[in-house]
């Protein structure tokens, strides 16, 4: 089930400095140092639709077994997309509740971020990431 969640700030880094030169414009590539940049991606996707970013949210060398399965539509996801609409009702008008929480079990690092709406402050459920070579993703919700 979704649950609706709103507008956070974007830090993108930009890569492709051959491109630039050869007048290509290069590929947005989000800074995942933080889980809270997964958030802040889904958020900034569902406010400008620009759903070119959701594909870094999933690393192709996670298991799928370890993600929730509406991870894997989200990162495939494209303005067309049957899905987008109810994706971006799910993430208009939603913060960072606080800080992701961190937790380390064997070789596994995961992160758990609650969502609250922005005009009310009403918790709406959790964003859960996974840590893969120093850089978050999208587990599930």
């Amino acid at each position: 089930m979704m649950t609706r969640t709103g507008w956070v700030t974007l830090s993108i880094g930009l890569v492709g400095a051959a491109a630039v030169q050869a007048g290509v414009q290069p590929a947005a590539v989000p800074d995942l140092s933080r889980p809270e940049a997964v958030v802040e991606i889904l958020v900034a996707v569902a406010n400008s639709g620009e759903t070119e970013l959701l594909q870094h949210l999933c690393h192709p060398d996670i298991a799928p077994e370890q993600l929730d399965p509406r991870a894997l539509q989200v990162c495939a996801m494209t303005p067309e997309h049957p899905n987008f609409p109810p994706f971006r009702g799910m993430f208009t008008d939603t913060r960072l509740g606080s800080a992701a929480e961190i937790a380390a079990t064997g070789e596994l690092t995961t992160a758990r971020a609650p969502m609250v709406r922005a005009s009310d402050g009403t918790q709406l459920g959790f964003v859960n990431m996974i840590e893969h070579d120093g850089r978050w993703y999208l587990r599930g919700f």
